[in-house]
């Protein structure tokens, strides 16, 4: 029968260097998942005080019946290389404003966008805006319903 022996000095470094291994493996996974958890809670209301303020924008150009200010206000948005689209759409789903200006008159239901019919609905009927990551987490998704209540019937 064959005895190993080891020193102290080799097992002490290997059980130390192994436990601070394994601290830093937990670590890393519990802080990863709040700090992602953290980020999206920062996206979603930086994406709500901008989606607020745009809202305020387009209300006023709707109330001043200036549709190409709407047009502008939304096509500003094109610049942004983190936005995905920005868009106006009346009731009936037709757009009226996009950064895309292609898709102008066009309905949402032929565009690409995964937007939620029934959120869409949702927001407009209880004038309260929305934001959310989307099902595969890499999108934000945000609806705002447009207050001027002399076109109300026609916007959202």
């Amino acid at each position: 029968m064959v005895m190993v022996r080891f020193s102290l000095r080799v097992i002490l470094p290997i059980v130390l260097g192994s436990f601070l291994l394994l601290v830093t493996i937990v670590a890393y996974v519990t802080s990863r998942q709040i700090i992602i958890e953290d980020r999206e809670a920062s996206l979603l209301q930086e994406m709500r005080a901008s989606l607020n303020a745009t809202q305020g924008t387009v209300e006023r150009f709707l109330l001043l019946r200036h549709p190409e200010g709407v047009r502008k206000v939304i096509s500003a948005f094109g610049s942004d290389l983190d936005l995905n689209v920005a868009l106006v759409a009346d009731k009936d789903g037709q757009i009226l404003a996009s950064t895309d200006y292609r898709e102008e008159g066009l309905s949402l239901a032929t565009t690409e966008y995964d937007i939620d019919p029934e959120i869409a609905e949702r927001v407009t009927r209880t004038m309260v805006g929305e934001v959310g990551l989307s099902s595969d987490r890499q999108w934000l998704n945000g609806y705002a319903s447009i207050c001027d209540p002399n076109v109300l019937d026609r916007l959202r």
